[in-house]
């Protein structure tokens, strides 16, 4: 059952519900009001006629009837009049019906003031009226059929039940009205949904007025598209650029393989070819390492471990594991006003990349600089710690600065030194991760500034 047929049989419910109950309540209280006035009139006329009989002397039992005939509640009313001394009927409007009451029956009622029963159809009040008269008591018996209330009150379920019937048929089919309006939005988005392939995951929903469900939904799933196109577009950047830097130095290797197969060679010929190929698949290794660090980092950020770290700790780290592989670099760190509180210099990150990021600007500084030395300089601000790798080497043109995060951007004054064009990507896509920013300063053959600011 799909939802639209859901929502359409449920809005019939609901509001056939509550018609059903609108209509039981309507004539409930019709039912009650009917009652009440006819026991009313009943109980009123019953003690009319017992005064004229019993207190007025002029009127006797055939006068009576005959005022009673004219004034009857109903065509079969009757009222009977009881003395509970003498234990007799004394006095009965309509001789043709007999209720066949005594005053014992009426005794065993225990009337104190009026007693309201039926039989059938026929209502009958009992009321004890006493007079001082004669020191006699009375009882009258008043009854009758309300037939126009009955029969409004059946007029009135015909007419309930009809309208119940109707409006139920209205509700279906005004409900499935309804539910086709009310999943307008759904089939529009379910349309623009299924004209989503990978080769438009750039596409996005359309969130309507921006403020229902509807609009919240569609908001979510431009969100899931983004991150969906984002992985899509990590992994043909991965597969693009590896294919790309791999086949060069692959190239080479089996240039150099071929070319020692050929004939033989001294043994320091095979040495070069050998450091050749060394240095050609040392590349190979660091472009892989530069390739996958990057595709990581390109990642959601919730699939990385995130931490208190203290940044100067980091640095430290980041020192010793660049001149591991590089001893010949320097690096120096100085720490600025470092503050007694290390919550001041502690940021929420992922230790493994922030190393990452710190070792490869290091890095970088030191390779480009005739002395290999960099200087770390790290200072608080406030909610924020601000890292500087200054270096002295040959720096950046002007007019390349906003292309040096670019994967494999290698600037035009460093293209006779190794590299892959991945670390700086690399650092600032970290950076990101971490709601971060790098800023660039340099100038050509005076050295470079790039400073890393991270919230604490």
């Amino acid at each position: 059952m799909n939802i639209k047929t859901k929502l359409t049989i449920q809005f019939a419910l609901i509001v056939s519900g509550i018609l059903l109950l609108f209509s039981i309540l309507i004539y409930y209280f019709s039912a009650q009001y009917r009652e009440n006035n006819f026991y009313s009139r009943l109980k009123s006329k019953a003690i009319n006629t017992v005064k004229l009989l019993i207190d007025v002397k002029e009127v006797d039992s055939t006068l009576l009837k005959l005022i009673d005939k004219n004034k009857s509640i109903s065509n079969d009313g009757n009222i009977s009049i009881f003395d509970s001394i003498n234990n007799k009927e004394i006095y009965r409007s309509n001789e043709s019906i007999d209720l066949k009451l005594s005053v014992a029956d009426l005794i065993n009622f225990e009337i104190k003031d009026t007693v309201k029963y039926k039989k059938d159809d026929r209502e009958i009040i009992a009321i004890d009226y006493s007079s001082v008269i004669n020191h006699n008591n009375y009882i009258v018996v008043a009854s009758g059929v309300d037939i126009n209330g009955l029969k409004a009150l059946r007029n009135l379920r015909f007419i309930l039940i009809i309208g119940l019937i109707g409006g139920v048929i209205i509700a279906f089919f005004t409900g499935r009205v309804y539910a086709g309006r009310a999943l307008t939005p759904i089939s529009r988005v379910v349309k623009e949904v299924n004209n989503i392939t990978t080769s438009k995951l750039n596409y996005r929903l359309d969130t309507g007025n921006g403020t229902d469900e509807i609009a919240t939904l569609a908001a979510t799933f431009n969100k899931m598209l983004e991150r969906i196109e984002s992985g899509f577009n990590v992994q043909k950047m991965f597969v693009s650029n590896a294919s790309h830097e791999f086949r060069t130095p692959l190239s080479l290797m089996l240039g150099e393989i071929e070319l020692s197969l050929n004939k033989e060679r001294t043994n320091k010929e095979y040495t070069e070819i050998l450091k050749s190929i060394e240095d050609d698949l040392k590349r190979l290794n660091d472009l892989s390492e530069g390739l996958l660090g990057l595709t990581q980092a390109y990642l959601d950020a919730s699939t990385f471990h995130f931490g208190t770290l203290r940044v100067d700790e980091l640095l430290l780290q980041s020192r010793a594991y660049l001149l591991k592989r590089k001893p010949e670099y320097k690096v120096n760190i100085e720490f600025v006003n470092l503050p007694e509180d290390e919550a001041l210099i502690s940021v929420l990150g992922n230790e493994q990349l922030l190393i990452t990021a710190f070792t490869n600007l290091m890095n970088n500084a030191c390779k480009f600089s005739d002395d290999n030395k960099v200087n770390v300089i790290l200072n608080t601000a406030v909610h924020s710690v601000q890292i500087e790798f200054k270096d002295t080497g040959i720096g950046i043109p002007e007019n390349e600065i906003a292309n040096i995060f670019e994967p494999f951007y290698r600037g035009s004054n460093i293209m006779k030194r190794k590299g892959n064009g991945l670390g700086l990507s690399l650092v600032k896509k970290i950076t990101e991760l971490h709601k971060g920013s790098i800023q660039v300063a340099s100038i050509v053959n005076k050295g470079s500034t790039f400073t890393v600011v991270l919230p604490v």
